[in-house]
């Protein structure tokens, strides 16, 4: 099953440890709109559609993949049998390691509908 197949007809509640929370909506098996429902920084976009890429990993449980037009990249393991999800993120960030900023959130997620 793919993760389209998972979540078809649902969003995707992701409440992060950190304060971040944000909504999905996986729109076809290669396209998502994301919704923060925080507050974004300054400048940031609060709702993007990207394209994706996604790997079933086990049952119930996917890596999902997208980069913002920012150039924001994601990588999310999406563990929806434990209802939990970790995401890697890196930015372009002058200075930084391979001029790249970096940071891994974990927290809830929740399938709604």
């Amino acid at each position: 099953m793919t993760v389209f197949e998972k979540v078809r007809g649902k969003r995707v509640d992701v409440d992060y440890e950190s304060g971040d929370h944000y909504v999905s909506d996986y729109l076809s098996e290669s396209e998502l709109r994301w919704n923060a429902l925080s507050v974004v920084g300054e400048g940031e976009p609060s709702s993007e559609v990207d394209p994706y890429d996604a790997v079933a990993l086990g049952e119930d449980v996917y890596m999902v993949n997208w980069i913002e037009e920012a150039g924001v990249v994601a990588s999310q393991v999406a563990d929806f049998g434990n209802s939990r999800v970790t995401t890697f993120l890196t930015w372009p960030e002058e200075g930084a390691h391979g001029g790249r900023g970096k940071m891994v959130l974990e927290g809830r997620l929740t399938l709604v509908g």
